[in-house]
């Protein structure tokens, strides 16, 4: 039983063709298909490190937006208290585990969307 999302093997066959597009079941961003291309000359599984690693790169956006949540009631330590906290709750939560060492590419997704939090709340 092999632990790799259906979907993970559409965008890595799609890499082989001239255009994501060829194939005939890809509808996803033709960028998930390139970051995949090295599935074929690297390893058949470097695409789903690029993901852990963007996934890391998520818990690290959640972090900072969680950590710089103080208000005038919380102090600085207990404010990353809570950060530390949370990021426990992600990077050890089996649903995060399970999806990203399967090859879903919401890790992406999730660090757009921390990236998004950290730098609209930052200025």
């Amino acid at each position: 039983m092999s632990l790799t999302d259906i979907d993970y093997k559409v965008y890595s066959d799609a890499a082989l063709y001239s255009s994501p597009y060829d194939r005939h079941t890809f509808r996803y961003s033709p960028i998930i298909a390139y970051i995949n291309h090295w599935n074929y000359s690297i390893h058949e599984s470097i695409g789903k490190i690029i993901l852990a690693v963007i996934d890391a790169i998520a818990m690290h956006f959640l972090w900072k937006v969680v950590s710089k949540g103080i208000t005038s009631s919380t102090t600085k330590k207990t404010a990353e208290n809570n950060a530390n906290l949370i990021l426990k709750l992600y990077s050890y939560n089996p649903l995060f585990i399970y999806l990203t060492v399967r090859g879903s590419i919401e890790s992406i997704t999730l660090a757009f969307m921390y990236a998004f939090w950290y730098y609209f709340f930052t200025g």
